[in-house]
């Protein structure tokens, strides 16, 4: 991980900051976990360079997720950014880095993925997405692609009835009968680092076809397992039920 911030051939950076309110930029939203990169306009792509020192991008346009704003200076201290506006000052001693005719924006958030290598993930990262929402993938991948890559959220393996839609990709997963079986389902999940559940709710209608399909009681049953995991304050968040 290179330490010192500084522009590449193809132009691009990244921090590990939140959007935050600033005093001179009412308009700024939190945007929480959002991390920023840049690249030259036209690029579909950018390289990396991020660090955890204090620096700051100065006139840049700066897209704050409603509009573009130019001639703004963005300050980022350990790795967070502290101020973002048109009146921010950077501190002394920190690195600048010369925004013009450079594009600033949030990071992107791919709110559906399927992660298969942390290859993948750091290819994400070069097309700007920080953050990837995996749907269904193997245990193994809820640790990400490290410090070079997007970050992941992931459902592992998703909840689907035996012979149901995800079971037929000639690897073996757990599928569930009925709601006898949902609590265990949850706390395997749990086990493998997932951050939220995905249930499968298709009996092939829509495309002219029949597969099983969960049963509304093991729906229930799941969104109960899942409940009661997060209140206990562990990883697993409200379960994402997906309808073909």
């Amino acid at each position: 991980m290179r330490q010192d911030p500084a522009w590449t051939h193809d132009k691009g950076c990244r921090s590990w900051g939140r959007w935050i309110q600033g005093n001179n930029s009412p308009a700024i939203g939190v945007c929480t976990d959002m991390r920023l990169w840049c690249a030259w306009l036209g690029l579909a792509s950018c390289a990396i360079a991020w660090g955890q020192g204090v620096w700051a991008v100065r006139d840049a346009r700066v897209f704050d997720g409603s509009r573009f704003r130019d001639g703004w200076t963005v300050v980022v201290e350990g790795g967070k950014i502290t101020a973002a506006g048109p009146q921010a000052k950077a501190p002394d001693g920190a690195q600048i880095l010369d925004g013009r005719g450079r594009t600033l924006l949030p990071g992107l958030i791919d709110a559906h993925v399927h992660a298969v290598s942390a290859d993948a993930l750091r290819a994400g990262l070069a097309f700007g997405v920080t953050t990837e929402l995996d749907m269904f993938s193997l245990p193994g991948m809820a640790a990400g692609g490290g410090a070079d890559a997007a970050d992941l959220r992931t459902s592992g393996i998703l909840a689907t009835a035996p012979g149901g839609q995800g079971s037929e990709y000639g690897v073996p997963i757990p599928t569930l009968r009925g709601p006898e079986d949902a609590e265990a389902f949850v706390e395997a999940r749990v086990k493998d680092g997932a951050d939220y559940i995905k249930l499968v709710l298709d009996d092939g209608r829509a495309f002219g076809g029949s597969r099983p399909t969960l049963s509304a009681e093991t729906v229930r049953a799941l969104v109960a397992a899942a409940h009661t995991r997060a209140s206990s304050q562990s990883r697993i968040s409200l379960p994402k039920t997906m309808c073909a």
